[in-house]
């Protein structure tokens, strides 16, 4: 005498599964609820690493993007921004560098709502 073959077997758990779900509501909404949890958490949670850790930066070469700053010892400031008229002069002087741009670091009040919001963010200057 043969034993039942793997699908008939499989569909028989699959059933007596059902069975067991369908009679014990409480446990199967809790599981049901915390898959449903999971799954939205995990999506969620890949769709902000996703850009951050796996997407290229949208430039050609980022292996070729430098940050100058200007530095200022006797004072003690060793990461200082450089003022409009800098930029200005070594965008207009450049021979080294394919492109010069610069961004600032700073906050924003996002309005319009019921309270105004504070936000952070970076200026860019826009080229080519």
């Amino acid at each position: 005498m043969r034993g039942a073959s793997f699908g008939e077997t499989l569909l028989q758990d699959i059933r007596f599964g059902l069975r067991m779900l369908r009679k014990n509501r409480g446990f199967t909404t809790v599981a049901v609820l915390t898959l449903a949890f999971g799954i939205g958490l995990c999506t969620t949670i890949f769709s902000m690493v996703n850009p951050i850790l796996f997407q290229p930066v949208p430039f050609a070469e980022p292996d070729r993007l430098f940050y100058i700053n200007e530095k200022n010892p006797k004072q003690g400031f060793s990461d200082m921004g450089i003022c409009y008229a800098d930029y200005c002069h070594w965008r207009k002087e450049n021979r080294v560098f394919a492109d010069v741009g610069v961004h600032n670091w700073s906050g924003f009040t996002l309005t319009g709502t019921d309270q105004p919001e504070r936000l952070s963010g970076s200026e860019v200057s826009a080229t080519r």
